[in-house]
This record gives structure tokens, sequence and C-alpha cells, in this order.
């Protein structure tokens, strides 16, 4: 009676939009603290150079959207910045790490969605729980801090619709074929991709041995998906300077295996056994009762042979840093792959000594994952997100500088980390570009030139603001060399490419009696109002415009204060909606704790409610008969 739900799938609505927000809101927390929205290393050219550049020159071709990036074919990458672009009219990787972040929630909770028609129903909530707990330890940070990362989001979403279409639906109908459209895209995703056919193809073999049979329908099938993985695996490029980073002998393979399967453990083969002792037991189950499981079961298994093909993958192309931040967001699945075969093993032991030890077992386990995930996490995040953090403010203002001032001291002759690119004399190049630069993001690009300047050369003139003020290239003001005492007007007309919100630097006493910013555009005129005056400090001051030419008039009528402004930058539609998203995500952990506390006491609520109705009949029942 404990397993009763008035409405099972009710219930699990609240869970996936409570863990939805959770998740997206720790992601969104980690975005805001460490998140840079400069450009960072293949983005200069797999984004700016070999896809923005030539789309904006209307040169784009469908081989471009699909030649290998490294070893990788990344053509849904690619569509979704080129979308994000077009919406946003200018290039934004922070805006790409809230749109990433909202994917990968959206493919946890996909994975959740099939992994609990595995489950009872009486263990969903336990298992979200623990696994929410697991997933929000953000050791895929490289992911999440990097805009051109969604690739690995998509592989794992591609190959999850892959495995459960390939695994559920009888081989060869029509449902089925989805197998070979989500698998093409998930090859389209990552070069690893194309081993969800593969482990497809080998539970559908898994699955002819379990029940010792061999049907020409699972034969076919098998030999289609084969033919999809070498495919695949034949289009996959070998790239020469990437050498160095392969496994050269079998030792070094293993070496690396042992790492990949015993992560967050140790890497030793005892605990890669323990870790994965669970699907183990889970696949030797299927091996010998395959007639007590349905087909949602082979999804789970087909998950087992997945992420162990993964981790064999990485050994072999990446065996001198298996652990590298990013891959590990493949690997936590299979943790969690691990943890639902725990959950799946608990139904099928019917003796109560072995659930006794089946439960202590579980607790055991949970606790073990939990210890070494809290001392890996207190021993690498700290360091290497303050690493981030402090290399991201440091690439951004040595590319705005060298933007605002030209100064190629700005870029040259710095430490490695320094400047958002290996390459000093490249990267140059492709910031001095004059389409790339049209796009940069809004917190490195420089700011707009003016088409026309109309001013009374005495009363605005450069650096005129108060000596103690912060630099700031470009900017003009009414403090000269008469001090507080110049009055004028300044009228600098602007071409603005793409709508959206002008961010405007302002500083001086904006509010004083006869000073004011106003803007004018297609004939409308609209005033700057200010909460204080900015002072000897610059502030941003946001206001929403349109495509085509403004004029941004600056007026000082006073002869006790001065008023100064700098180049504005544009930001583009979708870049404010996401900064507040990053600057409110403390609402979405407080809206899904409370969503998942809803679903919880209403699935409490149901359970007691129908088993006191049950009790009822029953005792009518029995005084009926009496």
């Amino acid at each position: 009676m404990n397993n009763l739900s008035v409405n099972p799938g009710h219930n699990r609505m609240y869970l996936y939009s409570g863990f939805l927000c959770f998740f997206l809101s720790v992601k969104l927390l980690l975005i805001y603290v460490f998140g840079n929205a400069t450009p960072f290393w293949d983005q200069w050219d797999g984004e700016a150079d070999f896809l923005y550049k030539p789309f904006l020159q209307g040169r784009l071709t469908l081989s471009d959207l699909l030649a290998p990036h490294n070893e990788h074919r990344i053509f849904c990458t690619r569509l979704l910045s080129l979308l994000l672009l077009k919406i946003n009219g200018s290039w934004n990787p922070l805006q790409q790490m809230v749109i990433n972040a909202v994917l990968h929630g959206l493919t946890i909770c996909c994975l959740f969605h099939f992994l609990f028609k595995v489950l009872d129903n009486s263990q969903i909530f336990i298992f979200a729980g623990i696994s929410l707990v697991l997933l929000t330890v953000p050791f895929g940070w490289e992911n999440t801090l990097a805009g051109f990362q969604s690739q690995f989001y998509f592989v794992l979403l591609f190959s999850i619709l892959t495995l459960w279409y390939g695994t559920t639906k009888l081989s060869l109908s029509k449902p089925w074929f989805m197998t070979l459209l989500f698998g093409g895209l998930a090859f389209l995703s990552l070069a690893g991709g194309t081993l969800s056919f593969a482990a497809v193809a080998a539970t559908l073999i898994f699955r002819e041995v379990c029940f010792r049979r061999l049907s020409m329908r699972e034969i076919s099938a098998v030999a289609i998906l084969s033919g999809c993985f070498f495919i695949g695996y034949s289009l996959t490029p070998v790239l020469e300077h990437h050498a160095t980073l392969r496994a050269v002998n079998v030792t070094q393979f293993l070496n690396a295996l042992k790492q990949t399967l015993a992560w967050p453990l140790p890497a030793h083969w005892p605990l890669v056994v323990l870790l994965n002792a669970p699907a183990i037991i889970y696949l030797t189950i299927l091996l010998r009762q395959p007639k007590l499981l349905n087909s949602t079961h082979w999804f789970l298994a087909a998950l087992v042979f997945w992420s162990w093909m993964q981790c064999a993958s990485i050994s072999v192309g990446r065996a001198m840093a298996p652990l590298a931040f990013r891959y590990l967001d493949v690997y936590i699945v299979g943790v969690i792959v691990n943890l639902a075969c725990w959950f799946v093993v608990g139904r099928f032991i019917a003796d109560s000594g072995l659930r006794k030890w089946w439960s202590r077992g579980l607790c055991s386990y949970v606790f073990i994952l939990l210890l070494f995930f809290v001392n890996n996490a207190n021993r690498v995040l700290p360091v290497e997100l303050k690493s981030k953090l402090e290399m991201g403010k440091l690439q951004e203002v040595n590319t705005r500088t060298y933007l605002n001032s030209k100064d190629t001291i700005a870029l040259y002759n710095k430490p490695l980390m320094h400047i958002p690119y290996p390459d000093a004399r490249r990267l140059q190049s492709l910031l001095d570009d004059s389409i790339i630069s049209l796009i940069l993001p809004y917190n490195i690009r420089a700011g707009l030139q003016p088409v026309k300047v109309i001013s009374n050369e005495s009363s605005f003139t450069k650096l005129g603001y108060y000596p103690t003020t912060p630099l700031v290239q470009g900017a003009v003001g009414s403090y000269t060399l008469t001090g507080d005492k110049s009055q004028g007007q300044m009228i600098v007309i602007y071409k603005v490419n793409n709508g959206g919100e002008m961010q405007i630097p302002v500083s001086g006493y904006p509010m004083n009696d006869g000073n004011k910013l106003e803007l004018s555009q297609h004939g409308l005129m609209k005033r700057i109002n200010f909460d204080e005056n900015p002072k000897e400090s610059w502030v941003t001051k946001s206001v929403g415009v349109h495509t085509g030419e403004i004029a941004m008039i600056t007026t000082d009528s006073s002869t006790t204060s001065w008023l100064a402004v700098a180049p504005p930058t544009v930001m583009g539609r979708l870049d404010v909606f996401a900064n507040k998203l990053l600057n409110y995500w403390y609402v979405f952990a407080v809206v899904g704790l409370l969503i998942i506390l809803y679903g919880v006491m209403s699935q409490s609520g149901s359970t007691t409610v129908l088993t006191n109705i049950t009790s009822v009949a029953s005792s009518k029942k029995s005084v009926h008969k009496v």
C-alpha cells in the first residue's frame, strides 16, 4: 500500500519541475560567480572565424556545419550558436552558458523520466534526492563555464534517446528507427556519440543471449546498428598533433581505464569493481532471469554498456588526461546508472535476510559516494574555480584594453592564460577583423564609434572629469581647465546595427540643476534618470534602443558641477534576459525546493488517503458479512 499514489505521473511532474529549478539554480550560481563573457580558446577559431564570419558574409555552407572540429563534428553546437547569434544580434558566451545550463537540466530530467519507469514509485523520490546531491557538485565546471561546450550536453541527450528507442521499441518497427535519427544526432554532437549505436547493438545481443534465442529481426537490427557505428567511426578524423594524448600501449590504456571506471573513487581495480558492482549484479540478474523483466529494464542495461564504452573511448583517445573536468559530466551518468541498478536489484530480492543486507549495502554505497564526492570537491574545486575567476578577469581586461586603445602591449608578452587565446598575433588579427569586431561580447567590445559629433570644444574635452575619477578610454566630459565652470552641450550621433539595450558609462553630477543626459531616436526624446549622482566614479545606465541612428545629447548648464560620458555599447536582445536569470539564481533554488516539498507532501497525503479508504472499505465488508 505504500507504493500507491492517486496520480504518479502528476507527482513526477512536481519532481521534474522542482529538480530542474534547483539544478538550474546551482548552475546559474556557478556562472554568476565564476563566469565571464570573454570568449576563450577554441571559441575564437571554432565560432568567430570559422562559423560567425562566413555566416555574416553569406558564404556559410552545409559542409562548413558538418566539418570536423578536432576529432568531432559539432553540428548541433554550431546550429545552436548560430540561432543565439541571430536572435541576440551579438556574441555572448555568458548567455550560451545559461542556455547550456537549461539544456543540461532538461537532459537529466529526460534521463530520470526513463529511469523512473524501471524504479518503483516508492523509490523515486529517494533516488532523485541522492542523485540531485551528486549532480549539483560542480565537477563538470569546465563545461558549465564555457559557452562552447553544449556538445557534451547534446551527446548525453541524444545518446539517452537513442538507447531508449533502440531497446524499448520492437526492433525494425517504425518507432525503433528513431534510434538511427537520435544516434546520428549524437554523433553530430561529439565523436563519442557513435558509441550509442554500439551500446544498443551490445544490448540487443546480450538480450538474445539472455533468452537463448536468435531471431532474424534482432540480427538485422544489430547489423544496421553496427553499420552506423562503423560509418561514424570512419568519419572521425585522427589528428597527428593529438597523438601525444592517446594511449600508445595496453598499459597506458588500462591505467586510464582504471581511473575513468573508478571515478570518483581512487584508481584501484578493487574499487573499480566496488563502484560498478551494482551494474554487474544487475546484468547477472538479467542473464539468469530475463523473463521477470519488461522492456524498460533493457534500457538500464544499455546505459551500463554505454557508460563503460564512454570510459573506454576516453581512455584510448585522452589517456594522458582522462579525468579532465569536461569529461566528468559523462562519468557522473555512470555513477547515477550504478545507483539506479542498486535500487532495481532490491526489487528482485524476496528473502527478508537478503533485503536487510541489500539495504545496508545501499546505505554503505551512498555513504562512500558522498564521502569521495565531498573529499574531491574540497580538494580540487576551490583552487580550480578561483583560478578560472582570476584568469577570466585578466583576459577580459587585456582584451578590452586592446580593443579600446589598440595598444599591442595589452596582448603581447603576456603569460599564457592572461589572454584568451594562446597566440597573441592570431588573437590580434581576429580582434581587428571588421566583421568579427561588430559582434564581440558587450563586456570587451569597444564603444560605438560616433558618426558625427557636435560640440563646443572648450566645454567638453577628452579626460574631462575630475582627476580622481578612474580612467576610461574615450570618455569626454565638462570638467576642463576652468574646473566646474565650463558650460555647453555635446551631441554625438551613433549608428546602432542591432537593437537592444544601450549601456552608457556616466560620471559626475547628472542630477544637478542644469545637467542632463538625453537620447533622441526616430523623433522621440528620452531623458535618462538617475537615482543618485555617480560623482567621481562610473555607473552604467541601460536604455532600450532600436536599430538605426541615435543621438546622445549631454548638457552642462551648471557652473558648480560637471558631467562626463564614455562611448556606449549595445547589449543584445537576450543579454539582458540572461543577466537577470543570473542575478536571480536564488529564486530558482527556493521555487525548486518548494515544488519538491509540495510533491513529497502530496504523494504522502495521497498514500495516507488511499490507505484510510482501503481500511474503511475492509471494515465495512467485515461488518456486512457478520
